[in-house]
């Protein structure tokens, strides 16, 4: 409870019950999100918003909770209606992907990719990787942030733009260690090689790429990447290589 009110009264401050309505809410958790609070913690912020209104609501304080039809997204979900099913890829097509990872290595597709398959990450996970996360002599992977999409809105409560944040993982146990192959452990390296080598051959490079604190995957500024501009390249990289017939997303 000293957690919620954290969150709550620098938002709502001293109006009064029955001012509060949805589009107060809706600020107050885009404001949440804009912090660098998990998706699960602006939840359970939102939780327990919604049972003061309903004990308001109860005792006539207010005619409407101004929360039942606020909703808490990760993300935008697809519809996927009439479209193919994303599935496993077989032996032969992970061949013939892991070959065009190999001989395309213009960019961070590779190593990124390779963690994905190897290491069983989210996106969200891996973007959200620093290099201390991980332990080459070990061989071990510490996963304990992710990246997600929230809303901002204007005056009238209209989504204006989405904002790429970094925060907890999804949910308390998908804070973990996991081993990695060596396979991982050398296309990290590899990739840290090539981030170290391009920062001092590229003087635009303003900050150090390979730092402990840095994101594995960063942008040439240190700002963590979206997800948005990694599908957006690694669409590139599937028109490149005429992989479009696999569906590989």
């Amino acid at each position: 409870m000293r957690n919620f009110r954290l969150h709550i009264e620098p938002h709502i401050g001293n109006m009064k019950v029955y001012e509060v309505d949805t589009f107060v809410i809706q600020k107050l958790v885009s404001k949440l999100g804009e912090e660098g609070l998990s998706v699960d913690v602006i939840k359970k912020n939102k939780h327990l918003i919604n049972q003061f209104f309903e004990y308001a609501k109860d005792n006539k304080w207010v005619v409407d909770n101004p929360t039942s039809k606020l909703k808490v997204r990760s993300k935008d979900r697809t519809n996927t209606e009439g479209k193919e099913r994303y599935k496993a890829l077989n032996p032969e097509e992970r061949a013939i992907f892991l070959e065009a990872l190999n001989k395309d290595e213009a960019n961070f597709i590779k190593p990124l990719c390779i963690l994905l398959m190897f290491a069983g990450l989210r996106i969200g996970e891996a973007c959200a990787l620093k290099w201390k996360d991980v332990n080459f002599e070990n061989k071990t992977l510490k996963v304990e942030r992710g990246i997600t999409q929230v809303a901002k809105f204007d005056e009238k409560g209209k989504v204006i733009e989405r904002v790429t944040v970094v925060g907890d993982t999804k949910t308390a146990c998908s804070v973990r260690e996991i081993p990695i192959t060596d396979i991982v452990v050398e296309t990290l390296k590899t990739w840290r090689k090539k981030q170290d080598f391009r920062q001092k051959m590229d003087t635009s490079i303003k900050v150090n790429l390979i730092d402990s604190d840095a994101f594995i995957f960063a942008n040439d500024d240190g700002s963590v990447r979206t997800y948005s501009g990694c599908r957006k390249i690694f669409g590139r990289f599937i028109d490149r290589n005429r992989l479009q017939k696999y569906n590989i997303h």
